[in-house]
């Protein structure tokens, strides 16, 4: 019924990478090869983008074949409007002769820069040349310059503004146009590679939801002999489920076979047959597919009886009256964008001693590295005041007592934070352990010492 042979199996990531790798090397030796495709690829590399660029889309589609477009003609690449860019930098510079009074100006100097660049595109003699010259023209900065500078530095400005507006323009869509052409050849070898992979019975584990929904969807006696086998379904960590994986679930607990082409929204269940759990605030957003949109569209289509779960047992009662006063501000439910705050309850008694709540961090415009130094100054600060301030944690006995470093544990989300965070602790005297021996063997010089031990 799903069309694989008797002897199929699943691949292990490395081989279905190693495949991947193999059939992308493929699709980018017949994109170069092909005549028709030559003017979208020119396009694509003189506009400054990559062949490993358009690997990224290539992952990206090839990951959901069920999802791939069926066969249409391709589009055709806009018109290259360079005269238009031309004459926009023309017109600028004419202001620029027509207004400055003073050559020294910074934005004088900017337009100035441009001189070069409008000639490029005055003297291109091929679709190639001005293509080369239109992606060579540079952001056109609009904010230098001083006013006693111009006879009216606002009106230079804002064709400056202008200019650089249809600047963009003109490059976006004719990276669009590019990038439809090239995602047309991809999105057709793809639906190839799917299909090789059924007929050859190389599957990778998507496929296996794939082939799973088409075969409940399209025969009827397979979905009923599986709804009689499976008859409750429960879906835990919900929040993260795709499109495919409520369909699956819908179709195993429909009360009758759906009609072709019939949504999974629009199936009638049997009565208690699906019980979906989630919390959509956790929603690992895009992961495997993840749309929070199923999550929404099944709590309001599917007609499930929605229970919350409210009761919290982690946190005293102090903790969660700033939880609930900071969340119910900052969470508005809007449908498959952002989950809405839900009230919580306390399971604990209030401690003797009210915890003590605070807020650290704060926005900061600058580089990244900077802002890692920031962020690990107020942690450590934090860790010093929480130490000092003597707040106090469970004794393990029933009671209470004042904190100490080794109380205290950082969670980190990569090495990458790591550096600036351990200088700053060692700066305000905090001892500091690191426990995760991951973290060790994947910085540079150990994977250094590592080569250079292998190579001995």
């Amino acid at each position: 019924e799903v069309a694989l042979p008797p002897g199929f199996r699943v691949l292990e990531p490395v081989e279905a990478s190693v495949t991947f790798e193999a059939r992308w090397a493929r699709l980018v030796d017949a994109i170069f090869a092909q005549p028709d495709l030559e003017p979208a690829l020119t396009t694509w590399l003189v506009s400054g983008l990559s062949v490993r660029q358009l690997r990224r889309v290539t992952v990206e589609l090839w990951a959901y074949p069920e999802r791939l477009p069926p066969d249409a003609d391709p589009p055709s690449l806009p018109r290259l409007r360079a005269d238009e860019l031309r004459e926009a930098l023309d017109g600028l510079l004419t202001v620029r002769r027509e207004r400055c009074l003073d050559d020294d100006d910074l934005l004088a100097d900017h337009l100035d820069g441009l001189i070069p660049f409008r000639d490029a595109l005055a003297v291109a003699a091929d679709e190639l040349d001005a293509l080369a010259a239109v992606f060579g023209v540079p952001p056109l900065s609009c904010k230098r310059g001083q006013a006693k500078h111009w006879g009216g530095v606002q009106t230079v400005r804002d064709a400056c503004a202008a200019a650089d507006t249809l600047r963009r323009a003109i490059v976006d869509e004719q990276r669009q146009g590019a990038l439809e052409i090239l995602a047309a050849a991809i999105v057709a070898e793809g639906r190839v590679y799917a299909d090789d992979r059924r007929r050859e019975g190389r599957l990778e584990f998507h496929d296996l939801l794939v082939l799973a929904r088409d075969l409940l969807r399209d025969h009827e006696d397979a979905r009923a002999a599986a709804a009689a086998r499976y008859r409750w379904v429960l879906v835990d960590e919900f929040q993260d489920t795709d499109p495919l994986q409520i369909e699956i679930a819908t179709l195993l607990t429909a009360a009758v076979h759906p009609a072709p082409g019939v949504r999974w929204a629009e199936i009638e269940l049997r009565p208690g047959a699906l019980t979906l759990v989630g919390d959509p605030k956790q929603s690992i957003y895009r992961f495997r597919s993840a749309d929070l949109r199923v999550y929404h569209e099944a709590r309001e289509r599917l007609d499930l009886e929605s229970v919350a779960l409210v009761e919290n047992f982690r946190s005293a009662p102090h903790i969660l009256d700033v939880v609930n006063a900071v969340f119910e501000e900052l969470l508005t439910e809007v449908s498959g964008v952002q989950a809405g705050h839900v009230t919580l309850y306390p399971h604990r008694d209030e401690p003797a001693t009210k915890p003590t709540v605070g807020v650290i961090g704060d926005g900061v415009d600058t580089l990244m590295v900077e802002v890692r130094e920031h962020e690990a100054t107020d942690v450590a600060n934090t860790v010093r005041h929480i130490v000092d301030q003597g707040w106090l944690v469970d004794d393990g006995a029933g009671g209470w007592r004042p904190a100490v470093e080794r109380d205290i544990a950082l969670l980190i989300p990569s090495r990458t934070v790591l550096p600036a965070l351990e200088a700053a602790l060692e700066r305000a005297e905090i001892p500091v352990r690191v426990e995760s021996q991951s973290l060790v063997y994947s910085t540079a010089e150990v994977r250094d010492l590592l080569a250079v031990l292998d190579a001995v």
